[in-house]
């Protein structure tokens, strides 16, 4: 049996996560309004998203933006939240360093032949020999599980993904990617190289394919079976269930 909430605490709950969804869009806003924008494409591709979701229908979703299914995550909200201000105070100590270069903290970036619009956390600068070396800055938050299995095994893959398409896009051959443990605040930084492969890979083939379905008007099948983590957090899921699919095995839990 449920424990019977008290109706102070439930008032308490309620009021954060209306204020929650408010900071994330003046969040939101005042970004836009310091000039760091997603893009001006009708319809793209987000860095950010793509680096992340392996399935082409949640790219096609996405790159058409379509409408998430209705109602608001609160805990995903929170998470949002949490990570805006972590991005603002590395930033801003990376700022007071001198690493990061002057004419943007946030840069936005478009690009209409692949049509990938988003903005990177930052550039960083260091001095290497006689040169000044730029660098792609990526700011991540991570669970204390996570922050251990990248302390063992370096960055994650979808991370390295989304600091490759900035490196692609930016023409920069390196990038540095700093986390810290949300639960410890343990934190770490790891440089990695440009990677053409993984672009050609698991970047341009894949929105290759997303165009073409976009272009036949026809909806890409489903990557998962419904069950995993992936499709759990999916903003389509619903959607997603009513369009099927063959390689679909089991009903995506609601």
């Amino acid at each position: 049996m449920a424990r019977k909430k008290d109706p102070f605490c439930e008032a308490v709950d309620k009021f954060i996560v209306k204020q929650t969804i408010k900071e994330n869009k003046r969040y939101l806003e005042r970004k836009k309004k310091e000039g760091v924008k997603e893009g001006k494409l009708a319809n793209s591709f987000s860095p950010s998203f793509i680096s992340s979701k392996e399935c082409l229908r949640a790219w096609y979703y996405h790159y058409l933006k379509t409408p998430e299914d209705p109602g608001v995550n609160p805990r995903l909200q929170r998470i949002f939240a949490n990570g805006h201000r972590m991005h603002d105070r590395v930033q801003s100590m990376l700022n007071k360093m001198g690493v990061l270069e002057e004419e943007d903290i946030e840069i936005g970036i478009v690009d209409d032949e692949w049509m990938i619009s988003g903005k990177v956390d930052g550039v960083v600068k260091r001095k290497k020999g006689d040169e000044i070396q730029r660098l792609v800055l990526e700011i991540k938050s991570i669970n204390a599980w996570g922050f251990s299995e990248v302390e063992k095994k370096g960055p994650k893959v979808e991370h390295k993904r989304q600091a490759n398409i900035y490196m692609w896009l930016l023409d920069i051959e390196e990038a540095i990617i700093y986390y810290e443990c949300k639960n410890s605040q343990q934190h770490m930084s790891s440089i990695i190289k440009y990677s053409p492969r993984m672009v050609e890979k698991q970047v341009k083939n894949k929105i290759i394919k997303v165009l073409e379905h976009v272009k036949l008007e026809e909806i890409p099948d489903v990557c998962y079976n419904g069950a995993i983590k992936d499709c759990e957090w999916c903003n389509w899921k619903e959607r997603c269930q009513d369009e099927g699919g063959k390689r679909r095995k089991n009903i995506i839990k609601i």
